[in-house]
């Protein structure tokens, strides 16, 4: 009885995603001013591998019966190049937390995605700090811009097709890149460097 429960909760949640991401299709993504690739809506998905494969490969036929679209993951689980047009993480502190260097897993992940012509989107970070809102929580030094610099230097190296930012302005986990009385413009000022650097190669 609890496990037939748990199978309902679960193709009603995939139901759910099909429906959120159709409307979505539907009744904004044709709006200019939200991003195509190669004229197909990006749709970004937040946690992939919370759902298997075989789940999104169900939502993604589905949605494609009457839809065109490029669809992200939020994992670097090559399992699921069988069903995103390409893969991201959310955040890289992740690796350094546990003392993983970045550029090996970037470099790795990078040449698998290519390998499959997909597209490989590197995240960068310029810190992380949730000490006010976790405990013990997790703290990754700036470093006075050195981790943020570090990260888009990893990301050239890796050759990505896509740099995504974490954040502008996710102040609780001490990851915002806009203005502040901390900062200053610093962030902006890296951002704009390596933005035009990253555009130039």
């Amino acid at each position: 009885m609890t496990l037939k429960l748990r199978d309902e909760k679960r193709e009603a949640a995939i139901e759910r995603i099909y429906s959120d991401l159709k409307r979505l299709l539907e009744e904004y993504a044709s709006k200019e001013s939200w991003i195509k690739v190669d004229g197909k809506p990006l749709l970004v998905i937040y946690i992939a591998d919370q759902y298997s494969v075989k789940e999104w490969k169900y939502i993604r036929e589905k949605l494609e019966k009457n839809h065109e679209f490029f669809l992200l993951g939020d994992t670097f689980d090559l399992n699921y190049l069988e069903v995103f047009d390409g893969l991201h993480i959310y955040t890289p502190v992740r690796y350094s937390k546990r003392g993983i260097p970045l550029e090996d897993i970037y470099l790795e992940v990078s040449k698998e995605i290519k390998e499959k012509n997909k597209l490989f989107a590197a995240t960068v970070c310029p810190g992380y700090d949730d000490r006010r809102i976790r405990q013990p929580g997790i703290f990754i030094p700036r470093e006075g811009g050195r981790y943020y610099i570090d990260c888009r230097k990893t990301s050239f190296k890796a050759g990505a097709d896509w740099i995504l930012i974490t954040s502008w302005n996710e102040w609780l986990e001490g990851t915002e890149i806009e203005s502040s009385l901390e900062y200053g413009y610093n962030y902006l000022y890296i951002t704009k460097i390596y933005s035009r650097k990253f555009k130039e190669s």
